[in-house]
């Protein structure tokens, strides 16, 4: 999984959509300044993601930054996490307003480079199995053309909420 959208969506699949940072926020239920996605070129609902990341290196999210002025790996972990919201809040129903979901945890989640605040930041994300209500994905962050972060995100469902 890399950077780049998948060659072709596989034969019979939906085509791929893009969400605009309106439809992100329209999706996410957090509030203005802890959306860290800030649009999405390429979504396979259910399947997979492409998104940009906000700069995480000026907002305010009440995370505290590293000295040296890299983006904190928290932030990375959750922007990962809200991207595989996003990919799966068409199997929640129509994306008509907040996902009813919630990072559940994260597994094998490493940071092999410092992500420097300013650089373009990009994440992917592909759906690798769905257990009842929990779903693992696998995401990478990139800084530039640097992975800044790998690993498995899990996201419950919560019926009821949203």
């Amino acid at each position: 999984m890399g950077s780049q959208p998948p060659a072709a969506a596989a034969a019979g699949s939906a085509p791929p959509r893009a969400l605009d940072a309106a439809a992100v926020r329209q999706v996410l239920p957090h509030g203005e300044e802890a959306v860290l996605v800030d649009h999405v070129p390429w979504l396979e609902p259910g399947r997979e993601a492409i998104g940009v990341l906000r700069p995480l290196g000026e907002l305010r999210t009440g995370v505290p930054r590293p000295p040296d002025g890299t983006v904190p790996p928290l932030l990375l972990l959750e922007a990962a996490a809200q991207l595989a919201g996003l990919v799966i809040a068409p199997l929640a129903g129509p994306l008509a307003g907040p996902i009813p979901a919630w990072l559940a945890g994260a597994r094998d989640f490493r940071f092999p480079a410092p992500a420097p605040a300013g650089l373009p930041l990009t994440a992917c994300v592909r759906i690798e199995r769905r257990v009842g209500r929990l779903v693992y994905a696998h995401a990478r962050c990139h800084a530039g053309a640097t992975v800044c972060a790998e690993g498995t995100v899990m996201v419950a469902v919560v019926p009821g909420e949203g």
